[in-house]
């Protein structure tokens, strides 16, 4: 199942877990999870610089919010994307997954 952030409360995770349903939650940013993925942001803005291409890469770490019964695994698309004449532009998404 595939929710986006306002959908993935306590409850309905559990409900989920619970049912043996797999799901992928779509998470808006927060400054914790900017956090956590800044190694790989950096990384990725350096490797950009030096290709002078859009640059991807995909990290994973636990993470739990304060509702949260218990940390969850996170996924972290880390990218800098670039369109000729325009400013690179950070790229950064997170999921929450039990996959």
């Amino acid at each position: 199942m595939r929710l986006d952030g306002g959908f993935g409360t306590p409850d309905i995770l559990d409900y989920l877990d619970e049912e043996g349903v797999e799901y992928i939650v779509g998470y808006a940013s927060n400054s914790v999870l900017v956090s956590r993925a800044r190694k790989v942001m950096d990384m990725m803005r350096a490797l950009s610089v030096i290709s002078n291409k859009t640059e991807t890469i995909f990290s994973e770490f636990q993470y739990k919010a304060k509702p949260w019964p218990k940390p969850s695994r996170v996924v972290a698309k880390a990218e800098v994307v670039r369109f000729p004449g325009c400013d690179p532009r950070d790229n950064a998404r997170y999921v929450v997954t039990q996959l």
